[in-house]
């Protein structure tokens, strides 16, 4: 497997930690603390941890996290973040001891793996509860980025290699990562067919007072957050 995200994680962790990242810090982190206090699960796992920031701002809730990210660059900064943390440097597919979860998160992952029917097999092996992984919005993520996608159908499943930038740090850009194009439908069904049950479906769209703090205002929803759930 091709590590695309370790050239950019010191780019990552500095957007996280400089503020820079609106939508990560004032949007997705309190969605996701705000599902943990809800559910209030007794063992939660993130897959794809990235830097780490995530998975330490759950754990201060007083919650039981462990945490997997496969890139290289990616797992070394989480691990000095997450000192008192079991972080496994690999992917859910590579998991030997089978561990019930009964919430499972996955922040801006699930568009990066080719196999997703794979993926969500191998996520459900270890829970028994709640799944909640977000994506770009397969609609409108496109062309708010200005991603440019051979022979694109929104219809179908394509992947591709993109790079990009966040609205506030246009001067360090994601440099050639991965990124699969999926409808909607496809997650939705394939979902169903795995023997999940559907729960939610939100298009993230911030209040006015956050998106005053973008260079421009929202037009469109620009990611999704799916919620669904298996028990076993």
């Amino acid at each position: 497997m091709i590590d695309y995200w370790t050239k950019n994680a010191n780019t990552r962790n500095s957007q996280i930690e400089s503020g820079k990242d609106i939508t990560f810090l004032e949007i997705f982190v309190p969605y996701y603390k705000s599902k943990v206090q809800m559910y209030q699960p007794k063992k939660v796992l993130e897959i794809g941890a990235g830097t780490g920031h995530l998975a330490l701002e759950i754990s201060r809730l007083g919650i039981d996290i462990s945490a997997i990210e496969p890139s290289l660059g990616m797992f070394n900064i989480a691990k000095e973040k997450c000192i008192n943390m079991d972080i496994k440097n690999c992917a859910i597919g590579e998991l030997k001891k089978i561990c019930k979860y009964d919430l499972i998160i996955s922040h801006l992952v699930v568009h990066t793996i080719d196999d997703f029917v794979k993926f969500v097999n191998d996520v459900k092996k270890h829970l028994s509860g709640k799944f909640i992984f977000s994506i770009p919005h397969p609609c409108f993520f496109k062309e708010y980025k200005n991603i440019e996608i051979d022979n694109y159908q929104y219809i179908n499943e394509i992947p591709a290699i993109i790079s990009f930038n966040i609205s506030l740090d246009d001067k360090n850009e994601i440099n050639s990562v991965p990124y699969v194009h999926r409808p909607l439908s496809f997650y939705i069904n394939n979902l169903i067919e795995s023997d999940y049950k559907l729960e939610k479906i939100n298009e993230i769209f911030p209040d006015i007072e956050i998106q005053k703090k973008y260079p421009r205002l929202w037009e469109n929803p620009r990611y999704c957050i799916i919620e669904c759930s298996f028990y076993n």
